[in-house]
């Protein structure tokens, strides 16, 4: 999975829908503090970034990610 791609969107909607990194941690539930360590560590390579945390950022945004099976 390509990290980089979702930390990408994740901050561009979050700059578009909240004024404030601190309202958007908020509603998650989450110190404001930790955007700063979740988004670096998005955007490293090999970023080990659990499926329900990646979930749980985009879901204020407006966002879900699915894992289809294609075959």
């Amino acid at each position: 999975m390509d990290t980089k791609k979702i930390a990408e969107l994740i901050d561009k909607e979050r700059r578009l829908q909240f004024d404030q990194q601190s309202k958007y941690m908020d509603t998650l539930g989450l110190p404001r503090q930790n955007y700063a360590a979740i988004m670096k560590r998005l955007k490293k390579d090999n970023s080990q970034v659990s499926f329900n945390l990646i979930n749980a950022l985009l879901k204020p945004l407006g966002y879900k990610l699915d894992i289809v099976k294609t075959t």
